[in-house]
C-alpha cells in the first residue's frame, strides 16, 4: 500500500503540475471561449436557482460525471470518495461529519447538525446510505451553517441529493451485477417526457453477506442486509410556466447486523461466536409540489407539502427490543425576485415531527415538536456584476411537546448572516461569509426513554461561523481555498450519571445536558483540471484533490463526568479527523466508448475511545482514547461498450475492485468495513 502510494502520488502531482502550464499558453481568452463554472446554477444554497458565481458561502457540487464514473453504491460512498469525513457503523449507519459537526452513527436531522435534503426537501433520516445511486443526478453540499435557509438542523451544513426531472430525451439504464461476500445488485432508472408529461424513476437493490475486513478475516454478523431504494418523480407542465408534480422515495433495509465491540485496529480478534444486533430500518416520503413563474422568469415561486414516516425496529446485542418510530410533515413556499440590480428571496416552513420510542427494559415514550419559520435573503449586484453583498435573517418559533414526561418547551430563535463576492477577473472570485446556526434539543433528549433520564432544562445549541475563499475557474482548471472559524455554544451531550436503573439492572442512568461548547478552524482545498481539454483532445482526463485540514478542534467541556476536558485530561474534540483527503484520475474516451476512475481517500488522527478493549468500564478515561488513522483507501472502476444496438441502445461491461490494496478503514473505531472486494456487472443504456 505505500509503495502505491508513492507511485500514485508521483504520477498524480505530475499530471496536475501540467495544468498551469497549459493554462500559461492559452490564458483568460480560452476561458472566454466557453461557459465559466461560475455560472453553473446551484439550487441548495439559496433554496432557488442561483448562479455559483454568486454564492459567497463555500458550495461543492458533485456533477453528473462523477456520479456516473464513481464505484460509490450510496451518496454515502460517494461523498468519501470525495474527501467528506463519512463516520458509522457498517452499511445501513453512516452519517456525514462537515467542519468537525456531525454525528458518529445514524440517527435523525432532530439530533444532527448535518441536514440530509433529497431534492430539496426533509426526509427525517441524517443516513448517508438511504439513496442508491441509481437516479442521482448531482449532490449539492453546502459547508457550514445554512440556518437561514432551512432552520434547525442545519448547523453545520447540508447535503440536498438531486434525482434526474424528465426531459425530451428519453434515458434507461438496466444494470445487474455480483461481486465479493456474496454481493447481488439490480439497478434501474429511465426518466423522459411525453408532452407536458415528464417521468423519472429510479430503484436499486443489493444485498451482501458478512465481510472479510482489511485485516484478512470474515468478520461475523457484519452483513449489511438487504437494501432496496425507489424514487419516482412525475410533473405535469402548463404553459411552460407552471408544473405540478408528486415527488416520492421509498427504502427498506431489512436484517442489518451490528456486531459487539469485540474487536479493532489496536485489538483484532476475529468474532467466531456471539450476540450481535439486528435492525430493520424503513422509510417513505412524498411530497406534492407546485413551481412557477412569470413569463420573463423576473418572479419565480413554489409551494409544497410532504410527508414522511421513518421505522427502525430490532434487537440489541443485549437481546433489548426496540421500536423506534419518526413521522415528519412539512410545509414550504418561497417567492423570488430576479432582477439585474437586486435579487430576493422570501419563503417559510412548517415541520411538524412525532416521535415513539419503545425499548424492552426501559420506558417507552412518545413526543413531538413543530417549528414555524420565516426567512428573507436579498443580493446586491453592483460594478457590472462584478460586486455581490448578501444579506439575510431567519426566525423561528420552535415548541417541543415530551408528552410522557410532561415537559413543553417553546423557543424562538433569530439568525443572520452576511456575506460578499468579489470578481476581479472573469474566472477568479473572491468571497467571505459570516453566518449563525442553531439546533434546537429533540424531544427525544428530553423525555425518560431506554436509559435515559428527562433533561427539560436543555437549551438549544447556536453557532457562529466567519469564512474567507478564493475560488479559480479556467476553461480546463479549477481550484478552490477556504479557511473557515466556528464557535459553538451550549453544546448537547450525552453523559452517565452514577444513578442506578432499576428497569434495566447492571445500567445506571444517562442525561442529554448542555456543555460550553466547541471551536473548530480550518482550510478547505480542491483542485482538478482536464488536461485532455487543455490539449483538444476528445477524451476527458481530469485528476483531482481535495482536502480538509482542522487547525482547531477543541472541546470547551468543563463539566465533571465522562468525556469531559476535566475528566479526559485533553480538550481535543472527539471522533472527528483532523485530515480528510481524497486523490485521483478520472478519464472518459468517447471515441473506444471507456468510462474509468481511480480514487485514493483517507481519515487521518482521530481521537476516540477504544470501547472494545474496555470490557463493562465506564465512562472511559483518558488511557482509554486512542489517536488512529486509516490507511489510504483506494477504489478503481471501469465500465466499457461491449455492443452497440445503434439507435436502440447500448449493452456496457462493469467492473469495479473496491479497497485494491486491502487496506484497513475504520471509519468508527471497533467497526472496519471491507477489504479488497470484486463487483461485475453487466448494463444497458439507452
Amino acid at each position: 500500500m505505500s509503495k502505491f502510494s508513492v507511485i500514485f502520488s508521483v504520477i498524480f502531482a505530475a499530471t496536475l503540475a501540467y495544468v498551469p502550464v497549459c493554462l500559461g499558453q492559452t490564458g483568460a481568452e480560452a476561458s472566454a471561449s466557453s461557459p465559466s463554472v461560475l455560472d453553473t446554477i446551484v439550487v441548495t444554497s439559496g433554496r432557488n436557482e442561483e448562479r455559483l458565481r454568486d454564492v459567497t458561502s463555500s458550495v461543492t457540487v458533485i456533477d453528473e460525471e462523477t456520479v456516473k464514473s464513481s464505484s460509490a453504491t450510496d451518496v454515502g460512498q460517494l461523498l468519501a470518495q470525495q474527501g467528506f469525513e463519512v463516520a458509522g457503523f457498517n452499511a445501513g449507519g453512516r452519517a456525514l461529519i462537515i467542519r468537525g459537526q456531525g454525528q458518529e452513527q445514524s440517527g435523525t436531522e432532530l439530533t444532527s447538525p448535518v441536514l440530509i435534503l433529497f431534492n430539496g426537501r426533509r426526509v427525517i433520516t441524517n443516513e448517508m446510505d438511504f439513496t442508491g445511486m441509481a437516479n442521482v443526478e448531482r449532490v449539492e453540499i453546502i459547508r457550514g451553517p445554512a440556518s437561514l435557509q432551512y432552520g434547525p438542523a442545519a448547523m453545520g451544513g447540508v447535503v440536498n441529493i438531486i434525482t434526474r426531472r424528465g426531459t425530451e430525451d428519453f434515458k434507461g439504464y438496466a444494470e445487474v451485477g455480483t461481486g465479493s461476500f456474496g454481493l447481488n445488485k439490480q439497478k434501474v432508472s429511465f426518466s423522459g417526457m411525453i408532452g407536458a408529461f415528464d417521468f423519472s424513476l429510479g430503484f436499486l437493490r443489493s444485498e451482501q453477506d458478512d465481510y472479510k475486513t482489511g485485516a484478512g478475516w470474515i468478520w461475523k454478523y457484519s452483513s449489511p442486509g438487504e437494501n432496496t431504494n425507489f424514487n419516482t418523480n412525475f410533473g405535469f407542465t402548463l404553459n411552460e410556466n407552471h408544473r405540478v408534480g408528486i415527488d416520492y422515495y421509498y427504502l427498506n433495509i431489512s436484517d442489518s447486523r451490528c456486531p459487539p465491540l469485540s474487536i479493532s485496529y489496536y485489538n483484532p480478534k476475529p468474532l467466531e461466536n456471539g450476540t450481535y444486533s439486528t435492525h430493520d430500518v424503513s422509510g417513505s416520503n412524498i411530497a406534492l409540489i407546485y413551481d412557477g413563474k412569470t413569463s420573463n422568469n423576473s418572479l419565480n415561486w413554489s409551494a409544497s407539502y410532504a410527508t414522511g414516516r421513518k421505522r427502525d425496529n430490532g434487537v440489541y446485542s443485549g437481546g433489548q427490543l426496540f421500536d423506534n418510530i419518526y413521522d415528519i410533515d412539512s410545509i414550504s413556499g418561497i417567492l423570488s425576485y430576479n432582477g439585474d440590480l437586486i435579487t430576493a428571496t422570501a419563503g417559510v416552513d412548517y415541520i411538524d415531527y412525532t416521535v415513539e420510542t419503545s425499548y424492552a427494559g426501559g420506558l417507552p415514550s412518545q413526543s413531538g415538536s413543530s417549528d414555524l419559520g420565516g426567512f428573507a435573503s436579498g443580493k446586491l449586484h453592483l460594478l457590472d456584476d462584478t460586486l455581490i453583498f448578501s444579506a439575510g435573517g431567519r426566525y423561528d418559533r420552535y415548541e417541543i411537546n415530551a408528552n410522557s414526561a410532561g415537559n413543553k418547551a417553546t423557543q424562538t430563535n433569530f439568525v443572520p448572516s452576511v456575506g460578499v463576492a468579489y470578481l476581479p477577473l472573469s474566472w477568479l472570485k473572491l468571497r467571505a461569509n459570516y453566518a449563525e446556526g442553531f439546533r434546537m434539543p429533540s424531544p427525544a433528549q428530553m423525555v425518560p426513554s431506554g436509559n435515559y433520564l428527562s433533561s427539560a432544562d436543555l437549551k438549544p445549541e447556536k453557532s457562529k461561523t466567519y469564512e474567507f475563499g478564493i475560488d479559480a475557474f479556467y476553461e480546463f482548471f479549477s481550484s478552490s481555498l477556504t479557511y473557515f472559524h466556528t464557535d459553538v455554544k451550549d453544546k448537547i451531550v450525552s453523559e452517565r450519571t452514577n444513578i442506578p436503573n432499576p428497569t434495566n439492572p447492571g445500567y445506571t442512568w444517562s442525561k442529554y445536558v448542555n456543555i460550553q461548547g466547541a471551536e473548530i478552524a480550518g482550510f478547505e482545498f480542491s483542485i482538478s483540471g482536464d488536461l485532455g481539454q487543455a490539449m483538444n483532445k476528445d477524451f476527458t482526463l481530469r485528476p483531482y484533490f481535495t482536502m480538509n485540514y482542522l487547525t482547531k478542534r477543541k472541546n470547551k467541556d468543563y463539566s465533571a463526568s465522562g468525556s469531559s476536558v476535566n475528566f479526559i485530561g485533553f480538550d481535543t474534540l472527539l471522533n472527528v479527523s483532523k485530515t480528510t483527503y481524497s486523490f485521483g484520475v478520472t478519464f472518459n474516451e468517447p471515441n473506444i466508448h471507456l468510462t474509468s476512475n481511480i480514487n485514493a481517500r483517507a481519515a487521518r488522527d482521530r481521537v476516540s475511545a477504544n470501547w472494545g478493549d474496555m470490557g463493562d468500564k465506564y465512562p472511559p478515561t483518558r488511557e482509554d482514547y486512542v489517536t488512529y488513522s486509516n490507511d489510504l483507501i483506494v477504489d478503481f472502476s471501469l465500465e466499457k461498450r461491449i455492443i452497440d444496438f445503434n439507435e436502440k441502445g447500448h449493452m456496457n461491461l462493469r467492473l469495479e475492485v473496491n479497497n485494491m490494496f486491502d487496506g484497513y478503514d475504520e471509519p468508527y473505531i471497533n467497526y472496519p468495513m471491507a477489504g479488497r472486494n470484486f463487483y461485475v456487472g453487466l448494463a444497458y443504456e439507452y
